[in-house]
């Protein structure tokens, strides 16, 4: 997760930010412990992937959407 891709140009318009390492595996630790990482998750608005990214690697079925072209190219 480390090594996730952050937002090179973040558009503000777009409300676009990197959540930061340390939090986003907070969010991650948190849902798995309540059991929602198992099975289908999505991920709506998900940047450049890494509470996705996150969630596939526990075995969660990710789906992801984002309307930013170029953030999708960095994940």
């Amino acid at each position: 997760m480390q090594n996730s891709p952050e937002f090179k140009n973040p558009k503000p318009e777009l409300e676009q930010y990197s959540t930061p390492v340390d939090i986003a595996l907070e969010i991650i630790k948190h849902a798995n412990s309540l059991g929602h990482l198992s099975g289908k998750v999505v991920d709506l608005g998900c940047g450049t992937g890494r509470l996705a990214i996150g969630a596939a690697i526990l075995g969660a079925d990710v789906t992801g959407y984002e309307i930013d072209e170029e953030a999708l190219e960095q994940a």
